[in-house]
């Protein structure tokens, strides 16, 4: 893990940060993110599965994903070059046993440029950063003052084609840690998104968009 991603919430007499700084970025983990999301009510998921299928011959996998926002707890410093991280996402698969350090920044000049026009804009971008790290990420994430704000888990089926990765979802919530997962929406909704990583933005966005083409014909709602 890249400690600078901390910027000052790293404490500067620590041995293994001074390391850390010394080291280059991990380039390949910075990667421009395109998404597309839609919703679709459970009735209609077993046709989606069989469509999804079809066109991701050999790509299924189970998806069970745990995910936590960590919020910086620290003051809020006045300069804006000074305050560093103030949220990330702890990104666990249970089913892979993997934990990843997800860091989101907006995309300067967005995608409306480069994606089809359509009534309600609905490719989003995003630039990224995923640092593989341990089981204990937590709690060396709470000995820098940061704070678990919330959490879900998502539960279905995921499909790979080709650089795309679409899944079809619920999202699941508890009030703590003791209690037991429940589906969020009651009246049975379902999440789809496709969602492509890379570095060149205009190949991705003309990926993501023709599968919001195939969303929306086996009709999944799209959300802008």
């Amino acid at each position: 893990m890249d400690l600078r991603l901390l910027g000052p919430h790293i404490p500067p007499h620590s041995a293994a940060v001074a390391h850390a700084r010394g080291m280059p970025l991990a380039q390949e983990q910075q990667q421009t993110e395109v998404v597309v999301v839609g919703s679709v009510a459970a009735a209609v998921v077993p046709a989606l599965l069989t469509r999804l299928r079809a066109l991701c011959v050999g790509g299924e996998r189970e998806l069970s994903s745990w995910d936590r926002t960590l919020q910086s707890t620290l003051p809020l410093p006045v300069d804006p070059l000074e305050r560093g991280l103030r949220e990330c996402r702890l990104h666990t698969d249970l089913h892979q046993r993997t934990n990843v350090l997800r860091v989101e920044a907006p995309l300067l000049g967005g995608v409306s440029h480069l994606a089809k026009a359509r009534a309600q804009p609905c490719v989003q971008a995003h630039n990224v950063t995923h640092v593989p790290v341990g089981a204990s990420a937590e709690e060396f994430m709470g000995s820098l003052r940061f704070a678990e704000t919330h959490e879900v888990l998502r539960r279905g089926q995921s499909f790979r084609h080709g650089s795309v990765l679409v899944s079809v979802y619920q999202i699941c919530t508890r009030l703590s840690a003791k209690d037991e997962w429940v589906v969020l929406d009651e009246h049975g909704l379902w999440l789809v998104e496709a969602v492509a990583l890379g570095e060149q933005l205009e190949p991705l966005v003309k990926e993501i968009d023709k599968w919001a083409d195939t969303f929306e014909a086996i009709n999944v709602c799209l959300l802008s």
